[in-house]
């Protein structure tokens, strides 16, 4: 179980968005063993693999933890705008403190006893080369694998869920925007508490 207050700044800092990047990273997950858990993805993916078997797909797949499917902070962080463009989601990525990608890696793959993949500590000692292949790697799966077929289909989902959340958050307010997301989240007290899933 997850609790955070959430104050009166913290409600009026709420806002809606999607990021290009972050689908990008968490869509790994996807050529893992957990394309299970996304019934309504798999045969959008299983068209997909032949172009994603030509990438680097040993270095993107080392990037998702095997029993909890994490992906490292760095590559996922918040977005600045609601609709942010991904080329500028890349360039920002490149500017990543090259001190924070062992840390990240680590802080991924540790707490859940798994080892970090070789593939990612045999760059250890040039953590701003391994960032540069992580983003050129990325960025390629984005536009042979996403861009073209994948990702119209997904922002028109995206951009209809943020209208959805709005609608609701101005009809019923905090409460029934929170409960509204999942059955694991729930709002009381100024309390947001959210249930873990199973491994």
């Amino acid at each position: 179980m997850i609790k955070f207050r959430l104050g009166v700044a913290d409600l009026a800092a709420t806002s809606f968005a999607y990021s290009p990047l972050q689908e990008t990273v968490l869509s790994l997950r996807m050529w893992t063993g957990h394309a299970w858990r996304f019934p309504a993805l798999r045969e959008t993916f299983a068209v997909l693999r032949p172009a994603f078997e030509r990438l680097d797909h040993v270095l993107l797949t080392s990037l998702v933890a095997r029993r909890r499917y994490w992906v490292p902070d760095f590559l996922t962080p918040r977005p600045r705008t609601s609709a942010p463009d991904i080329r500028e989601e890349f360039a920002e990525l490149r500017t990543t403190d090259p001190a924070v990608v062992r840390t990240g890696l680590e802080q991924t793959f540790l707490p859940l006893r798994e080892p970090v993949p070789a593939r990612l500590t045999d760059a250890w000692d040039d953590p701003a080369r391994l960032l540069a292949d992580l983003a050129d790697a990325l960025e390629e799966y984005w536009a042979s694998c996403l861009q073209p077929t994948w990702w119209p289909r997904a922002r028109a989902v995206l951009e209809a869920d943020i209208g959805h959340r709005a609608r609701i958050l101005t009809e019923g307010g905090a409460n029934a925007l929170f409960t509204g997301i999942s059955a694991r989240l729930t709002w009381a007290e100024d309390m947001l508490t959210i249930e873990r899933s199973g491994p």
